[in-house]
Order: C-alpha cells, then sequence, then structure tokens
C-alpha cells in the first residue's frame, strides 16, 4: 500500500489559547500545504484515506489537503498520532486497507520521522530524514509487515512552485 506521510505546516509559535494543541497553522504554513496538495494531487495517487493528529495544526493541515484532493468525507481524526505519540499505534486501523490502497497521515515531529524510518526498515534513516514542516514522503510498503518499503519521493513545499491556478489574478 502506499502511505503519504504529511508534517503538518509551519505553526505558529505560541497559541493565543496557550495549548499547544491550539496552535494554528501561519501564512506561510497554509501556502505550504496548498503545494503539497497539489503536488500530491498531479502524482496521480489516488488517495483513500486522510488520518490526522486531532491538533489544530494538524486538523488544518488535513483539511486543506481534502480540499484540494477533493476528499473533505475522507478525513479521522486520530488520537493515536498526537504529538508523542507512537505512530505505529495506528497500524491495527492500517490493515483493513488492500496493498493498492493509498492513505494520507499528517502528524507530527519527530514521531512522524521515527515511523517512516520504521516503515522504510531502517532504523539508520531517522537521522538522515529530514522532515521540515509540510514536507511530504511517500512509501510503498506492504500491509502484511509494514516494513522494507520503498521510498516513492520525499519533497519540501519549499522546493514547490505555488499552483497559478491559487494565485490571484494581478490587476493592471
Amino acid at each position: 500500500m502506499k502511505i503519504i506521510l504529511v508534517r503538518h505546516g509551519e505553526a505558529e509559535d505560541v497559541s493565543i489559547a496557550g495549548s499547544d494543541r491550539r496552535r494554528k497553522l501561519t501564512a506561510k504554513g497554509t501556502e505550504d500545504i496548498h503545494k503539497i496538495g497539489s503536488f500530491i494531487r498531479n502524482s496521480h495517487i489516488k488517495i483513500s484515506q486522510i488520518y490526522h493528529s486531532p491538533f489544530e495544526r494538524t486538523k488544518k493541515t488535513a483539511l486543506i489537503l481534502a480540499e484540494e484532493l477533493h476528499l473533505e468525507e475522507h478525513m479521522v481524526s486520530a488520537e493515536e498520532i498526537s504529538a508523542g505519540m507512537d505512530c505505529c499505534n495506528l497500524l491495527p486501523q492500517l490493515c483493513d486497507y488492500s496493498n493498492s490502497d493509498a492513505i494520507v497521515i499528517v502528524g507530527h515531529n519527530p514521531d512522524i520521522t521515527y515511523f517512516a524510518a520504521k516503515l522504510l526498515g531502517e532504523s539508520a534513516f531517522t537521522n538522515s530524514l529530514l522532515f521540515t514542516p509540510g514536507t511530504s514522503i511517500a512509501v510503498n510498503v506492504p500491509k502484511e509487515k509494514f516494513s522494507k518499503g520503498q521510498l516513492l519521493w520525499s519533497v519540501s513545499p519549499d522546493f514547490l512552485m505555488p499552483d497559478p491556478s491559487r494565485q490571484p489574478a494581478l490587476s493592471h
């Protein structure tokens, strides 16, 4: 199956509410996730579901991706991938998918980095994977063992051009 891991977009340093769970995306974080959503849409991988941590920044990241991918009805909030949790806790839910399915998981660092290394089957990858905010990694992995997967891509929004259809028209 294909698992696309996305670290939430850039978030404010401190929430007005004072809670880490309530930190919102910055304007850059929002734009970066639109770029990643466009990239995933143009990859022609048909996504079945989007899982996200219940934190505000991951929920908003998932919502932007869902809008870009036309999957607003296919979002699932999962406590198992909250900040500080082991993303492997989500694996029992992923067993219901087939090897031909593709899902997106929006999470936090460093948890998502450790999960990517597990899916790739190499703990040595943990130090070489760079999950800056908004980064996406796609892995093709057999669901029977969720290990020894194949890296399909690793892309940072900083290296993607904005979608021209999302840019405001220039006025003369």
